[in-house]
């Protein structure tokens, strides 16, 4: 069984007047797991909507939205992400009724496809009950939704290496290195390659088969890997619900230049453009694209990194 990838846009008309924070994603994934839950959880209701359901992996809601812990790699048991990943669009953030937005979502595995006619009946409810922030009343904006349609899914055949890749990173990416964030100064090429290869390999264990990737085989390839950077530091904060306290999610975003990459490392590339890197990405953080437009100039000598 592989690892089953597809993109769905979910396109939505205002009802009341919607206000947005500057960055969604964490506001829709909220609005989207209070939805699941009352619909796809059988014990949530009469369980001051707590999911009380045993084993966890019986529950739909949990296997969609919380998936319970599990061992991974041989590794101990660990918080695993979600088959689910959702990409707001960057846009206004004041909507008018009667407007007509949308944002993408990433769906993975084959039980989360399985589960599309709940997925989408879930938005429905999250969009008719309210997203976006507060208004005076306490009222949150509403929207009905109007379709949710297949946007792309990776090619069958992984396209030919253009050996020089560039990459749009288009939400903070939020990579560690021995525990600390990565800046825009101390990225390398090693950071950012083995984060998407780390990242693929857990997905595909995860919501597909056991992909046995030696990071240790692929590190010869990745040091010959050369790399430029046109990042900055970019601040995001959320409120957390669960936590009760505002929560910083500060990474990089901007453009990468990768040189003489390996056939073997463009595939993970490719496909991370779809399972994002770093943490956070349940909020749709670490989304990348790989793009054509041309290196303008060189900020940076190039460096080669081990």
């Amino acid at each position: 069984m592989t690892l089953t990838i597809s993109r769905y846009r979910m396109t939505y008309q205002a009802i009341t007047p919607i206000r947005l924070p500057e960055y969604a994603g964490s506001n829709l994934r909220g609005a989207f797991g209070h939805a699941l839950k009352s619909i796809a959880c059988l014990t949530a209701t009469a369980n001051r909507g707590h999911c009380a359901c045993q084993p966890a992996e019986s529950c739909v809601y949990r296997q969609l939205f919380d998936p319970a812990l599990r061992i991974v790699a041989g590794a101990q048991a660990q918080h695993v992400p979600t088959p689910l990943i959702i990409e707001p669009n960057a846009g206004d953030l004041v909507i008018r009724a009667h407007e007509q937005r949308h944002f993408d979502m990433v769906v993975l595995g084959q039980f989360a496809h399985s589960q599309l006619p709940i997925i989408q009946l879930a938005w429905q409810r999250a969009l008719h009950d309210g997203i976006g922030s507060q208004d005076e009343q306490g009222k949150r904006g509403t929207a009905r939704l109007l379709g949710m349609q297949l946007l792309d899914q990776p090619s069958i055949e992984i396209p030919a290496n253009p050996k020089t890749v560039h990459l749009q990173i288009t939400s903070p990416m939020r990579l560690q290195h021995y525990g600390e964030l990565v800046n825009a100064t101390h990225l390398t090429a090693s950071i950012l390659v083995r984060a998407v290869v780390r990242r693929y390999r857990l997905m595909h264990e995860v919501y597909g088969q056991t992909h046995d990737v030696d990071l240790d085989q692929l590190q010869t390839e990745i040091n010959q890997i050369g790399l430029q950077r046109r990042l900055r530091w970019t601040e995001w904060t959320r409120w957390s619900s669960r936590q009760k306290q505002e929560m910083q999610l500060n990474g990089l975003t901007g453009r990468v230049l990768l040189t003489d990459v390996s056939d073997a490392l463009w595939r993970y590339l490719y496909l991370g453009q779809w399972l994002h890197a770093g943490k956070n990405s349940m909020f749709g953080l670490g989304r990348y694209q790989v793009v054509s437009e041309p290196w303008l100039e060189q900020i940076e000598p190039q460096q080669k990194t081990a």
